[in-house]
């Protein structure tokens, strides 16, 4: 089990480790039920760690415009286990983590408690 955290403005978080062909880091990301993608990390995270460019996608913002980001290949590690993922650069100061890697994981948020947990699940 991943366990997440409360920052101290209320926002849900996670620690997670990242890396490119240069350096791994942990980040801190914010987790976004409405970001659809996997990681979206600070342009200057992404040349410290050397990331693979890999392409250009568009995506839809929450307010309904569309715009065009370059996507980078890297690596994350969630519950232990090493994985290939899709990592967008932004303009931002905080990190983003997406619902693109919880495909199989189950995720419980709980506000009152101020606890985040997130679960593995094998299909049935």
């Amino acid at each position: 089990m991943i366990h997440g955290y409360f920052d101290d403005s209320g926002h849900p978080k996670i620690k997670i480790p990242v890396s490119g062909s240069r350096e791994q880091i942990e980040i801190e990301a914010l987790i976004d039920t409405g970001f659809d993608g996997e990681i979206t990390i600070p342009s200057v995270i992404g040349v410290r760690l050397g990331l693979e460019l890999t392409g250009l996608e568009e995506f839809e913002l929450a307010d309904g415009s569309v715009i065009q980001n370059f996507v980078f290949s890297g690596q994350a590690t969630l519950g232990g286990q090493n994985r290939e993922v899709r990592i967008m650069l932004a303009d931002i100061d905080e990190a983003i983590f997406g619902t693109g890697l919880l495909t199989s994981y189950r995720l419980a948020i709980d506000f009152v408690n101020r606890t985040i947990d997130i679960k593995e699940i094998q299909p049935k």
